[in-house]
């Protein structure tokens, strides 16, 4: 594989960081490959991968230029704030979108105010698929209707369902809403093909704490929903209010509701997180124009607010506006009540050390060389040093599906010692 790789054959370069567990699952290899020769299917680690038709490959190395997983040369900011404009926390004076949203309701205010304003003519974002209700897709969307129907998050891996030909054909700018590694992929994507970076007004990009696989819903709806996958009609992780309510609808016509708890309980076990996103550290979205999410520790109602993050210029103005046409209310506050409130430094902290262990320790590769090592205690020591473990036991799928029916049992040890601890 090497020596193809060095000969310019680049889609077996992508191969290599699928089977060294480096994939994101972002798509970019799969929006841009001229010749339609690279599907997303679900791989055996619950998430999407890249899989490559070589009878269609001309090997024109595309793939490689916009993958996103390697980030050899990123500069690392242990504040996970990365660089910004200034900082606000806000909401939504619609007050229907802001009980239904997430968390304030920003991204579909936004989108909504630009489409009626004419001055994007589609966003890509994430919906359900009505076809396959667990299995969510990133597509272009060009009217008001799609962009409400996309509201919410998906707690899950996302399959792209667009292309960099069809997003250039389009008339007019659009926007892109999505997780750090979506935007990263975008941000790839337009350094390789300059009509696409001329097309992109501007990126949303949600906070991210990890993106569980398959197997985490598979979980939730037979052990927490007693309900079978194939009688879902639709879920709803999140909405009526914050921090929400999870809502399963079947297809006899019940509907269930749980505590968003009954979800963080099991979902960001280390069986239920794919390798990638283990070792990612980009909490806050940093390459996005704009950047929200919940304010933890900043705000306390009941309804719904964001924290927002502006990173350039265009996302400054962009939200300047929505305030001054009362779109959007909001107030300015410091980047150090935003990294306390999230736990940032602590996040990053752990996610570069378990990439230090994942490595020194598991000989494992990983996307990035630290360039120094972050202090640590003995406590966080051991707790990364088990994590990845854990993480490294699950890869056997035999194990895996051991870890998945013990998950009961190991909640109850895991509570057991925090409570002790």
């Amino acid at each position: 594989i090497g020596e193809l790789v060095n000969k310019g054959m680049g889609s077996l370069l992508i191969e290599r960081i699928v089977q060294t567990n480096l994939c994101s699952g972002c798509g970019a290899c799969y929006a841009i490959c001229p010749r339609d020769a690279i599907d997303m299917k679900i791989s055996l680690d619950g998430a999407y991968r890249p899989f490559i038709d070589f009878s269609k490959c001309s090997f024109c190395r595309l793939c490689e230029r916009v993958c996103s997983s390697p980030l050899s040369n990123q500069k690392i900011m242990i504040n996970g704030l990365g660089s910004f404009v200034r900082c606000y926390v806000g909401y939504s004076t619609d007050a229907t979108i802001r009980w239904k949203a997430s968390s304030g309701g920003l991204i579909t205010t936004i989108l909504l105010s630009l489409l009626e304003e004419g001055v994007i003519s589609g966003a890509v974002v994430v919906k359900d698929d009505p076809d396959d209700p667990l299995r969510p897709f990133m597509t272009l969307v060009k009217d008001k209707e799609e962009v409400k129907s996309a509201m919410g998050s998906k707690y899950c891996p996302v399959e792209p369902r667009f292309k960099v030909k069809d997003l250039i054909r389009e008339r007019g700018k659009i926007a892109v809403v999505g997780l750090p590694c979506h935007i990263w992929a975008f941000r790839k994507l337009e350094e390789v093909v300059g009509k696409l970076k001329n097309k992109v007004l501007v990126h949303l990009g949600l906070f991210c704490g990890k993106s569980p696989n398959f197997y985490a819903i598979t979980y939730f709806l037979r052990k927490v929903a007693n309900v079978n996958e194939r009688d879902v009609a639709h879920i709803s992780y999140r909405g009526k209010g914050w921090p929400g309510k999870i809502t399963v609808r079947t297809k006899q016509g019940n509907s269930l509701g749980f505590e968003l708890s009954d979800w963080y309980n099991f979902s960001y076990y280390p069986y239920f997180i794919p390798i990638r996103c283990v070792l990612c550290h980009d909490i806050t979205n940093q390459q996005a124009d704009i950047s929200l999410g919940d304010a933890w520790g900043l705000a306390h109602d009941k309804i719904g607010t964001s924290v927002v993050i502006t990173r350039t210029s265009v996302g400054e103005n962009v939200i300047q506006h929505l305030c001054n046409t009362r779109r959007l209310v909001l107030r300015e506050v410091k980047p150090e009540q935003i990294s306390q409130g999230q736990g940032l430094e602590s996040k990053v902290r752990n996610s570069l050390f378990r990439a230090y262990i994942w490595q020194r320790v598991f000989r494992q590769p990983i996307p990035f060389t630290p360039s120094e090592l972050p202090r640590i205690s003995m406590r966080d020591w051991i707790f990364n040093l088990g994590y990845c473990t854990w993480l490294y036991i699950a890869q056997n799928r035999f194990m895996r599906t051991a870890l998945c029916n013990l998950t009961p049992q190991i909640s109850k040890i895991l509570k057991l010692v925090g409570q002790k601890t």
